[in-house]
């Protein structure tokens, strides 16, 4: 790092002058003209500049969700299907960490208890040849049909919780690497036929339906079937996958690629190859901890899932796998019907792209400490931001901290202070619409010391 030297202010003085034009976020590498983040939560960093986050909003005023004695929301899975006047109708399911599926209930505003299934059980919804929706829900040993406003139960032995549903046939995982379908005539019957994948990679955790294709995710392998023609045409092949054991619950096709954790790090795959995801640092999750979830949102896989360290945390990754930032953990965090959900505070969430967030939340970028390249206590003297939007800053050094209100004009803020300390950190505070290109201070130290 290379600071400009001003002229004195006096003849005990030497007035120095740094610029950071870019921020490094999850990932990034040092850089003399870099600001580096100790912390960061719902900041983006991909471009160099600094931007806030997916800010978020309530999905529906008029949609409540009174959280239920049982547990927190595993996932929700919606569908807008059309009314005879043309109003949207929406059918939303959420299922809790204790098995229960509830339904939403437009008549009273919130949610219904319907039936109690598995903690991990999945959920698809498929049109008939009729083009009415029949809705199931997995479970181990059997699945439920939901149709007409009413459940039909069916015993499937050795049924997994692992579906996916691909031109217009229900996929369903059983033990011992064996895949079930239907026929488009009868959505809920399994008796279309069955696949055995003759690979050791261990039980499947997890399907998808990718390019029309059907990936089966295994624990330590991917196997893709390939749905076209009739079922007699289908063709089973192995991928030439070779990371690290598969956490099922953490697949998702975002665009033109599946995102999945493992447990060497987030693995994409666009079709052809399988490359680790380097642009947002390694993330290593705890092995005794599979359970995952996941959402897609402006072109960005979002993912939960429980760290090394025991701890709870969330990425947003961009589609390409070039770079990624940290988000807030959200409850029920799912992708369902092209919408991304979440619960919070007994409302259903979903985000949008502004910045906007609750009360009580904002994105934070706090800087590692500095020196600026310069050695000897300093009197920090002004700091300008280029920029625009709502922006905080905290300055702090030797335990003491002090938070300015950025203000911006023509692009430009600035805070004239006198700040003492051999190094300095920086809190940055953004709200909606924040982005930061570049950072300067001025600093003075005394000659000798």
């Amino acid at each position: 790092m290379s600071a400009l030297q001003l002229k004195a202010l006096d003849k005990k003085q030497k007035r120095y002058a740094v610029t950071f034009n870019e921020f490094g976020g999850m990932g990034s590498a040092t850089g003399t003209k870099r600001l580096l983040a100790l912390e960061s939560i719902n900041c983006d960093c991909r471009d160099g500049a600094l931007s806030v986050g997916f800010g978020v909003e309530v999905y529906k005023k008029d949609l409540t969700y009174v959280p239920s004695k049982t547990g927190a929301v595993r996932f929700f899975i919606v569908d807008a299907a059309e009314r005879l006047d043309s109003s949207p109708k929406t059918v939303l399911f959420c299922l809790t960490e204790s098995g229960g599926l509830y339904r939403f209930d437009e008549e009273i505003g919130g949610f219904v208890f319907e039936l109690t299934v598995s903690p991990y059980s999945q959920m698809v919804c498929v049109a008939e040849e009729t083009g009415k929706k029949v809705w199931i829900v997995s479970r181990n040993q059997a699945y439920y049909a939901y149709a007409d406003g009413a459940w039909k139960y069916f015993g499937l032995a050795n049924a997994t919780p692992n579906m996916c549903v691909c031109k217009d046939r229900v996929f369903l995982a059983l033990e011992k690497a064996t895949v079930v379908y239907s026929d488009p005539a009868a959505t809920y019957d399994f008796r279309g036929g069955n696949i055995h994948l003759a690979y050791d990679f261990g039980e499947i955790v997890g399907m998808l339906c990718f390019k029309n294709q059907v990936y089966v995710l295994h624990q330590f392998g991917v196997a893709r079937i390939d749905v076209k023609g009739d079922a007699e045409q289908f063709e089973i092949q192995p991928l030439d996958y070779v990371g690290g054991e598969i956490y099922g619950t953490s697949a998702l096709v975002c665009g033109e690629a599946i995102f999945f954790l493992a447990a060497d790090g987030v693995y994409r795959f666009d079709g052809t190859r399988f490359e680790r995801v380097e642009g947002v640092g390694r993330i290593v999750p705890k092995a005794s901890e599979k359970f995952c979830q996941v959402s897609f949102f402006d072109g960005h896989y979002l993912l939960q899932y429980t760290a090394a360290d025991g701890l709870r945390r969330a990425v947003a990754i961009a589609a390409d796998g070039k770079s990624g930032y940290a988000i807030s953990e959200r409850e029920g965090l799912s992708y369902s019907g092209g919408a991304a959900l979440f619960q919070s505070s007994g409302y259903v969430w979903t985000f949008r792209g502004d910045g906007e967030f609750t009360s009580t939340e904002k994105g934070r970028f706090t800087t590692q400490r500095t020196d600026f390249g310069v050695q000897g206590r300093k009197t920090l003297r002004a700091v300008h931001v280029r920029g625009r939007g709502l922006v905080d800053v905290r300055i702090g050094t030797d335990g003491l901290e002090k938070e300015y209100a950025l203000a911006f004009k023509h692009g430009v803020a600035s805070v004239d202070l006198r700040a003492l300390g051999e190094s300095f950190y920086f809190s940055f505070a953004l709200g909606k619409g924040a982005r930061m290109q570049e950072v300067s201070v001025e600093f003075s130290v005394a000659k000798g010391g």
